[in-house]
């Protein structure tokens, strides 16, 4: 299984860049149509990423149990609105850096952000550096993937685990609440219980995202 999204790594983001606000972020994900990039782009192979970054068909990503972020960008621009996005006068910009295998998944995005009044900008580079730079924390926003080795929650979390380095954690993403949860999970016995916690990892990533 393999999950495909855009990363973005605040710690070397400008204090008043657009993308520290997590309404901004939240703005992103509703204004995102993935059904429909996956009909045009991927010949409709693939599920859409709306109920986490947990796959559909792992058992944790139940759609009755994890509040997702379908597609909606009339809420994308209300939440642009109270962020106060509109009045910027630094930091509105967004540039995501990808390779040209994954250009037309880029030119997609930016083209969905664009159309709720977001400033986006495209940035090619080499596989090979624009991977050593997502290492490095050189590249802030960026498009990514992660292929699970074994087939349990805990692999699809791990790059959102602050102890771990980049890779995977590639968004230097750090919450204490999820570390907590990723601690117990990982040695946590008990199926249902271990479930319920992995939801609850998917809700802060969706939350934060």
């Amino acid at each position: 299984m393999n999950t495909e999204y855009i990363g973005i790594n605040r710690a070397v983001l400008p204090p008043d860049h657009c993308l520290q606000n997590r309404l901004v972020r939240q703005a992103l994900n509703f204004a995102i149509d993935r059904a429909q990039l996956i009909k045009v782009l991927r010949h409709g192979i693939g599920t859409p990423a709306v109920q986490g970054f947990v796959p559909q068909g792992m058992a944790s990503n139940d759609m009755h149990l994890i509040s997702g972020c379908e597609y909606n960008p009339k809420k994308a621009k209300a939440l642009l609105d109270s962020a106060g996005y509109f009045g910027l006068q630094h930091g509105a910009e967004i540039k995501i850096y990808t390779n040209k295998d994954y250009l037309d998944i880029i030119q997609f995005v930016a083209g969905e952000w664009q159309k709720i009044g977001v400033k986006c900008a495209i940035e090619l580079m080499e596989t090979s550096a624009l991977r050593e730079q997502m290492r490095v924390g050189g590249v802030p926003v960026f498009r990514a993937s992660w292929v699970a080795d074994y087939p349990d929650e805990e692999n699809f979390f791990a790059p959102f685990y602050s102890k771990n380095p980049a890779p995977p954690n590639y968004t230097r993403f750090s919450s204490i609440n999820f570390d907590a949860l990723y601690d117990k999970a990982v040695t946590e016995t008990d199926y249902q219980r271990r479930m319920d916690m992995y939801r609850k990892m998917d809700s802060i990533l969706i939350s934060e995202s």
